[in-house]
């Protein structure tokens, strides 16, 4: 394989702008070239910095890149477009899911994986806040709410308890 379009390729998955699963498709997509040992003698070293190429100058789309390197428009009947190289975010979609997961800390064991649809997590937690529950009194529920509202993906919420043995994680996806 070329290193220029296997750099290439990775250096799009480093940046989010395709999958690890795109990434595996397109360097298998690829043709294998074989290695030749240098025939002048040239050291290693001078051989490896001039495979070291220089950061991609310009961003493009996977799209692009297929047309440069004459790749087909899908991969096994599945079309990549311009949605799905958008780094999941602020910039692309929204989390959709709040993932709640208790996991045994000795032994890695999962306990009990709860996934619940964003849009009623938000509907309880205004329901609770009009009618129930005392948020005023609670700094961390306000802070989740708000990273709730950020629709910021990752971990939210990470517990490790010794005492009860459990890992407590909290979530959007």
């Amino acid at each position: 394989m070329n290193p220029s379009v296997r750099n290439e390729i990775l250096q799009l998955l480093a940046d989010g702008k395709i999958t690890a699963a795109e990434a595996i498709e397109l360097l298998d997509k690829q043709p294998a070239q074989p290695v030749a040992a240098p025939s002048t003698g040239e050291p290693v070293a001078s051989l490896k910095a001039k495979e070291a190429m220089p950061p991609a100058e310009k961003e493009f789309s996977v799209a692009e890149w297929k047309k440069s390197t004459g790749q087909a428009e899908s991969f096994d009947g599945i079309t990549i477009t311009e949605d799905d190289v958008v780094a999941p975010g602020k910039n692309g979609q929204p989390p959709r899911w709040l993932k709640i997961r208790v996991r045994e800390l000795d032994s890695g064991r999962n306990r009990a994986t709860v996934t619940l649809p964003l849009g009623l997590v938000n509907f309880g937690l205004g329901v609770a806040r009009r009618f129930g529950a005392d948020f005023d009194e609670m700094d961390n529920v306000e802070e989740v709410w708000r990273l709730i509202k950020d629709g910021e993906r990752g971990v939210i919420v990470d517990v490790e308890d010794e005492e009860d043995n459990h890992h407590v994680q909290i979530y959007l996806d």
